[in-house]
């Protein structure tokens, strides 16, 4: 006859499947340098983003979540700013570039030089335009990722530290 599970020994499951989990989930080669910003380009991509999150809450345990977390994720967001600043400031370049374009048709002193010029840069203002957006976009949407993740298992990992405590008290 099998025996069902007690709630001790759900509870001694889930902790050992937990403690399972954060092994497997750790990466093998954690690049972080200490410093309290990320950089994105590290292997292990979220763990090493909820680690960088765990090290700097517990480092300095009055600090709000807001500032820990825009400590730890200053530099993508900064970096995100900055393309989103060089394609709204390209945006109104090719109204200029039109403008000088068409003054320059219109009369018969500008060289032919500068009209090829001002034909080539037209349509690579606007490729650029779209490479920095698209450059905006990732860079925000990674961030948002990585954030997200590492809020989530902020939270867990509290909520499973909690879970042992309780475990540990009452039994």
């Amino acid at each position: 006859m099998r025996k069902g599970l007690t709630t001790a020994s759900a509870k001694g499951f889930a902790c050992c499947l937990a403690l399972r989990v954060s092994l497997s989930v750790t990466p093998l080669q954690e690049t972080w340098t200490g410093s309290s910003s990320l950089s994105l380009d590290t292997p292990g991509g979220l763990p090493v983003s909820a680690s960088a999150l765990k090290r700097r809450l517990a480092s300095r345990a009055d600090e709000s979540l807001l500032r820990s977390l825009v400590a730890v994720f200053w530099r993508p967001m900064v970096n995100a700013a900055a393309f989103k600043l060089a394609s709204d400031l390209l945006r109104y370049l090719p109204p200029m570039l039109l403008a000088r374009l068409l003054l320059c048709l219109g009369s018969t002193t500008c060289a032919l030089p500068e009209l090829y010029a001002l034909a080539f840069a037209l349509p690579l203002t606007a490729l650029a335009q779209a490479l920095l957006v698209n450059q905006y976009f990732w860079l925000a949407l990674r961030t948002g990722v990585l954030l997200r993740g590492a809020l989530t298992a902020t939270v867990c990992e509290r909520a499973l530290a909690y879970r042992r405590r309780d475990a540990c008290c009452d039994g």
